[in-house]
């Protein structure tokens, strides 16, 4: 009997295309996206989306907890459009409009931007982290409060479920 290897979807970068394939990924171009067995992702690990990490441990996402002062508040509603536009468009390039935690794309859009924050309560102070690509599904799961809204968090619920494990 011949063993099947599962291929994990890299987070590939167009620019860095030639770095995967050094390190053992190939092109998969009906999914429009480079995959590495399980077996080689410690060459790839700068494409590897978290839930295939080796180095990181469940849950790979979650929901992110706001501050109720800051609910409905984005970076996309303070920055002109182009400029909003650059940085998200950045993000997608970044991850090759993979999804950094789950490698996949959404059905009608790939990936969308999400806003990592910190916050000090006691000071008062939010700071940005970054923003990252992410497919709806997880996009859903992390903006908990927005899906319990749109009554999607029963496939949000299963969803991070099935990232987790």
């Amino acid at each position: 009997m011949i063993a099947l290897t599962t291929l994990i979807p890299l987070c590939v970068p167009f620019e860095r295309r030639k770095e995967a394939a050094r390190g053992g990924a190939t092109f998969n171009g009906e999914q429009k996206c480079w995959m590495a067995p399980r077996d080689k992702l410690d060459a790839l690990l700068p494409f590897v989306p978290y839930r295939y990490r080796p180095d990181r441990e469940a849950p790979y996402i979650r929901p992110w907890m706001v501050p109720q002062a800051l609910w409905g508040f984005n970076l996309r509603a303070f920055l002109a459009p182009e400029d909003w536009n650059r940085i998200r468009k950045d993000a997608y390039a970044r991850s090759g409009s993979r999804c950094r935690v789950c490698g996949g794309r959404g059905p009608q859009w790939p990936v969308e931007a999400d806003e990592g924050w910190a916050y000090d309560d006691e000071r008062r102070i939010q700071t940005l982290k970054g923003v990252i690509s992410l497919c709806p599904d997880c996009h859903g799961v992390r903006h908990w409060g927005k899906t319990m809204t749109e009554d999607r968090q029963d496939a949000a619920l299963a969803w991070m479920a099935e990232v987790n494990g």
